[in-house]
């Protein structure tokens, strides 16, 4: 409870004391100028008088970007409070303790985290329709049309080595005679297979890198999408007709931690005081 607060209560009280004293009944009282937080009850039969500090909410924010949530962590970072002082001493100021929490894509910024109220910043990332796709064909067999229209449109992300033109040269014949060869790096694709593979020139890839943003709307300073990579492998299956793009081992763990990393980086470089403390994670849920 907020000392300048209680001592409005009080003063606001003893004004009207002397109409309150011939109160018989006990009731809640209506005093005017005062917070609303305070509910004040007159004891007819004690004649006394009790004050009660009534539950807050929290208020929840949401900001439109990172700008601008930088911008209220600034606002509310800077602002002070008083402290009584002790045995009669100076009042003395604070200021409050903001946490910041990032996980996959999700920033909650709790504005005073020692204080009874603890409002709150929210900010959300919508994942890509890129790294959604990717990971719905992560592993999975395709056709040579459902692949390229999965990299060229869905992902629409930066192949290194570009495979597009790869893709899209591969010629499949089923009237092969067995003896065709063609290579992936250094493992071939079968010396006798039914079905052969045509229109690439030299080996295959094995492993490929797919860059693209996580968050659509996670920006550079020139209002460009955020870019991260992703280790892949790509395989053909000449006897099926299919192309397979499968990430490696923990690259979508690595790379939404790759993101949140980032994003605490982005939101440090705007914050301007040193009471606000970023961390990896999520808070408990707010309670009234």
């Amino acid at each position: 409870m907020n000392s300048g607060d209680m001592k409005q209560v009080i003063e606001k009280v003893t004004e009207q004391e002397r109409s309150i004293a011939t109160l018989q009944k006990p009731q809640k009282l209506e005093v005017s100028g005062i917070p609303p937080f305070f509910t004040v009850f007159w004891d007819g039969n004690k004649k006394s008088i009790e004050c009660f500090q009534t539950p807050i909410g929290h208020r929840a924010y949401k900001a439109a970007d990172l700008a601008d949530l930088a911008r209220l962590i600034n606002e509310f970072a800077g602002r002070t409070r008083e402290l009584p002082g002790v045995a009669g001493g100076p009042v003395t100021l604070e200021h409050p303790l903001v946490f910041v929490f990032v996980l996959d894509g999700t920033v909650h910024a709790i504005l005073d985290e020692k204080g009874d109220r603890r409002d709150r910043i929210y900010l959300k990332f919508l994942q890509s329709e890129g790294i959604i796709k990717l990971r719905e064909i992560d592993g999975q067999w395709l056709s040579q049309v459902e692949m390229l229209d999965a990299l060229r449109t869905d992902i629409n992300g930066r192949y290194d080595p570009n495979i597009l033109p790869l893709v899209r040269r591969i010629k499949f014949k089923n009237d092969s005679s067995g003896n065709s060869e063609v290579t992936m790096g250094r493992v071939s694709m079968g010396k006798s297979i039914e079905a052969a593979v045509a229109g690439i020139d030299g080996d295959f890839p094995d492993d490929v890198l797919v860059e693209l943003p996580i968050y659509d709307e996670f920006i550079d300073e020139n209002g460009n999408a955020i870019r991260f990579g992703v280790s892949c492998s790509l395989d053909v299956d000449p006897a099926n007709q299919k192309i397979r793009l499968s990430c490696k081992a923990g690259q979508l763990a690595k790379v939404m931690l790759d993101a949140d990393t980032k994003m605490m980086q982005a939101i440090a470089a705007k914050v301007e005081h040193t009471n606000v403390k970023i961390f990896r994670g999520a808070p408990s849920a707010p309670t009234s």
